[in-house]
């Protein structure tokens, strides 16, 4: 039910752990790419912590873990791939590095719980098409002090402008 990778392991491979039973996940501060479809539809995950190591989180590496409640997406990441989180029905609250530069489209599509967006980067991100698409209308996407107009005139984020509320951080 529970695994922890050693720091030999610098790469999660496409599909490595997909439709596993696991529950809780630690990965080692080796790892830097969490590849394609890695832990895709493990439906018991309920606790991931992703180390400051990690750069890149490809398209649906965490898609349909429909136990998972939160997301730390550690300053180290720079880009959350296509349907990334998509389908992960149980995610309340989502923690986004400042060092993301882009999400990709439909990256938290379906995650109907989601309640709390925490975005981090000062410029926004680039966005994809339909990146929260599904989300509660009362979920809140904070973004820093200052950066709330910019965010709410982005591409894609405009899509989102009702949502989103500035806050210090």
């Amino acid at each position: 039910t529970s695994i922890t990778l050693p720091n030999s392991v610098t790469n999660i491979g496409v599909g490595a752990f997909g439709n596993c039973g696991l529950t809780e996940i630690t990965l080692s501060n080796s790892i830097t790419i969490i590849s394609e479809h890695a832990f895709f539809g493990c439906y018991n995950l309920t606790s991931i912590t992703l180390p400051n190591s990690v750069t890149s989180i490809r398209g649906l590496a965490f898609a349909y873990c429909s136990s998972l409640t939160s997301i730390t997406i550690p300053n180290s990441v720079t880009s959350i791939g296509n349907r990334a989180f998509d389908g992960c029905t149980s995610l309340v609250s989502v923690n986004i590095g400042a060092g993301v530069k882009e999400i990709h489209s439909y990256a938290f599509r379906y995650c109907y719980a989601l309640k709390s967006v925490t975005c981090k980067p000062t410029t926004p991100p680039t966005g994809g098409s339909n990146m929260f698409e599904g989300i509660s209308s009362s979920a809140k996407i904070y973004v820093p002090t200052g950066s709330g107009d910019a965010y709410k005139a982005k591409e894609h984020w405009s899509d989102y402008a009702s949502l989103i509320t500035e806050k210090n951080m």
